[in-house]
């Protein structure tokens, strides 16, 4: 795959992760498919903590995965 197919792709996943994202309300936001799996908001952080952690990364910057609590 070449650098710029790489970032076209990225760019798409983000983009349809954003529109989902955008997508959840108060009630969706806590919804869990079982027991022990994360709900759709811890998702939705740990996907943005990941990219973060990815950007950091790239830069040459220490990383470290923020986590995936919603409490502020």
């Amino acid at each position: 795959m070449e650098p710029a197919e790489l970032v076209a792709y990225v760019r798409a996943v983000h983009a349809r992760t954003s529109e989902a994202i955008a997508l959840l309300d108060d009630l969706t936001v806590m919804w869990r498919p079982r027991a022990g799996e994360f709900t759709a908001g811890e998702l939705a952080v740990h996907i943005l903590a990941s990219r973060a952690m990815n950007v950091r990364s790239v830069r040459g910057e220490a990383t470290y995965y923020g986590g995936h609590d919603l409490r502020p």
